[in-house]
């Protein structure tokens, strides 16, 4: 799909111009149901698909938007927005000839060059092009045409990577300001887990940061916690709770954890009453039991847990598949379910021996959970001798510091793959690097050493690699010949997990995907009639944050069901236009290099204990790093035919 006329890259694109401009992909036709799109506009200019879409209407709707999306924090853009939006509007009522057209061009101009962020930078971009080149178009005397549709996002590239859309420059900025209230406040509209998320994240955001191209990411994770640290989530949750009736909640959710938990928190800022089941003792699913306390700290899991049963959540200690049914809930009168259980079993490391493990063999949920249960009573397990972990991600890195953290030998990881390979956060590699353990890369174990049903060893195959694969990677396969023994008193295998079958029987009668996990559409709907599903089931073992952004989509659409509105979501709709056409993947306003701030830790010689080893940024260390944000905010526009549901 093509423009019929524009300027694109500084370009003139359709009409006699003999340029096609971009082409964009076929999902492009369409931004909801039916409702074709008739023009975009972005910070690369601006093109009409259709005749009827008026130059002047196209920027009006782009400019009065921009109007509004202004934070007004700096004069250009503050009082820039209005007049060029209200130069628009004359224009589009047929009194363009009466517009100052070389005043607007300098207001936007000024705009482009000395506005704070990338709003007021880049939004007169389609404005200065349609100046240049379609300047007669803007003066014309007959009316544009007003029956014309749009919605607006103001948008980054941090924002686009966040699987749940955080305003990741919005609470920056905050900070910055020295506002951390202000920074949670940003962040409570997607999720109640601020602190801990702010230390456990996958931070893809900081992956996508404008920043990578220059020096170094901006450390958002970081300025995430120090804010979370200084405005406690407890203190920012003021809503009444939701009053519960006699009998069952309008909602059932079922499982604690981070996709359930904030799928019940947005159920109830919606006004609607939910129950919670889960068996577990205290609340927070695998982020409790999974990921060690000197990385999260269970007392502050406990506290922002505790906010969402502040707003009215009831929670009940009773599992799925055993204490009742899906089935069940809907007898009882619910009106929607969600079903969020986590990948609660671990595998073992596919060897001979995993049909009769010895002593010594177990898989790293397991170990991991019998880590937590220990802090948690104050009495460690204590591990004698040499600990192998066999596994790269997040949760071999887990297990291997957790080890080093309890056992008097040294611990070992053996991954099949290279150092480049491994697909932990890189961070929580180069901590085990300084706690100690040893790495031993391109190999993979083939067996167990056992002797009177204990384990003494693991014997191991180097690897060699091969050609990439159909993703990129490449292959490795075992070198004939290269067989050699890790002499150890535990291996611990911590290359997979799943969602524990008896959690979701078959006789629920939910289709299935691949690896067992639950079939849904784009709104999180099962195949049951009422019945949603997110988190770990349905996409397998996940990041916090991708649970979360689950657990947030599942309940609006969970909420429009029972308020009977259209569960369509224009802005997850934009996100998938603006990945689909390239449309965020350049950006070239660059600024001069500032170094990214480090958040203090324990010293290696007393991380011993399983106290928190990262501490938060100093005030002046966030508001340094905050500064350190382009603020690379791009604003797009699409015109319709008709109607975008939700989209005020």
């Amino acid at each position: 799909m093509r423009f019929i006329y524009g300027v694109w890259d500084g370009t003139v694109i359709g009409g006699n111009s003999g340029v096609c401009g971009p082409d964009f992909p076929e999902a492009t036709l369409e931004f909801n149901g039916g409702n074709p799109v008739l023009a975009l506009i972005g910070d690369r200019g601006f093109g009409a698909f259709s005749e009827q879409v008026s130059l002047p209407a196209l920027l009006f709707k782009h400019h009065d938007a921009l109007a509004r999306l202004s934070c007004k924090r700096c004069t250009p853009c503050r009082t820039g927005s209005v007049l060029l939006r209200d130069a628009l509007r004359q224009a589009c009522e047929g009194r363009g000839a009466d517009v100052d057209w070389g005043l607007v061009r300098r207001v936007a101009e000024q705009m482009r060059e000395s506005s704070l962020c990338g709003v007021g930078r880049t939004g007169v971009i389609p404005l200065l092009g349609a100046l240049e080149h379609f300047a007669p178009l803007l003066s014309a005397d007959a009316p544009a045409a007003a029956d014309l549709f749009s919605y607006t996002e103001a948008t980054a590239p941090c924002v686009e990577a966040c699987p749940a859309h955080v305003d990741v420059p919005r609470y920056i900025d905050a900070v910055r300001d020295d506002r951390p209230e202000r920074a949670v406040d940003a962040v409570l509209e997607h999720y109640p887990l601020v602190g801990s998320c702010g230390r456990v994240c996958a931070r893809p955001c900081e992956k996508a940061c404008t920043r990578n191209a220059l020096d170094a990411p901006v450390s958002i994770r970081a300025i995430k916690r120090y804010a979370a640290d200084r405005a406690p989530v407890a203190d920012r949750v003021a809503a009444p709770a939701v009053p519960h009736p006699d009998g069952p909640a309008e909602v059932a959710v079922v499982g604690a954890g981070p996709a359930g938990w904030t799928c019940a928190y947005h159920l109830l800022r919606a006004g609607h009453s939910v129950d919670v089941f889960d068996p577990e003792a205290a609340t927070g699913g695998m982020i409790r039991y999974g990921i060690p306390s000197y990385r999260l700290p269970k007392p502050l899991l406990d506290v922002e847990s505790q906010t969402v049963e502040a707003m009215g959540a009831r929670l009940n200690r009773a599992a799925l598949g055993k204490d009742f049914s899906l089935a069940d809930l809907k007898q009882r009168g619910y009106k929607a379910v969600f079903v969020g259980v986590g990948a609660s079993v671990g595998q073992l490391a596919h060897l001979p021996e995993d049909k009769n493990p010895p002593e010594g063999y177990e898989n790293g949920i397991d170990f991991l959970r019998r880590v937590h249960d220990g802090v948690a009573s104050g009495q460690l397990p204590a591990l004698h001798g040499d600990v192998v972990v066999v596994g790269g991600g997040n949760v071999a890195m887990d297990c291997c510091r957790s080890a080093a953290r309890i056992t008097d030998g040294k611990v070992h990881v053996l991954y099949r793959r290279t150092e480049q390979d491994l697909p932990a956060d890189r961070e929580e590699i180069e901590d085990a690097v300084r706690e100690g353990v040893i790495f031993h890369f391109l190999t993979n174990p083939s067996g167990l050493d056992v002797a009177d049903g204990k384990l003494v060893g693991v014997r191991a195959l180097n690897m060699r690699q091969g050609e990439p694969d159909a993703s990129g990677r490449r292959s490795v396969s075992p070198i004939e010949g290269s067989e050699w023994t890790l002499p150890c008193q535990h291996l611990i295998a911590a290359i997979g997990q799943r969602v524990r079958a008896e959690d979701i029987p078959d006789a629920e009668g939910v289709t299935k995907g691949r690896n067992g996990v639950i079939a849904v559409d784009e709104n999180f709907a099962t195949s049951l009639d009422g019945v949603f599903a997110g988190g770990d089931c349905v996409s397998g073992p996940d990041t916090l944050i991708n649970a979360m952004s689950q657990g947030e989509r599942a309940a609006r659409a969970i909420a429009a069901r029972l308020e009977g509105k259209d569960a369509f979501s224009p802005r997850l709709r934009m996100s998938a236009l603006l990945k689909s056409s390239g449309l965020m993947d350049d950006w070239r306003d660059w600024e001069p290099s500032f170094p990214r701030q480090q958040a203090p830790a324990l010293p290696v010689e007393d991380r011993r204990s399983f106290a928190e080893v990262e501490d938060a940024l100093s005030c002046d260390a966030a508001r340094a790093e905050a500064e350190r944000c382009l603020r690379c905010y791009r604003l797009f526009t699409v015109l319709t035919a008709s109607p975008i549901p939700n989209a005020d």
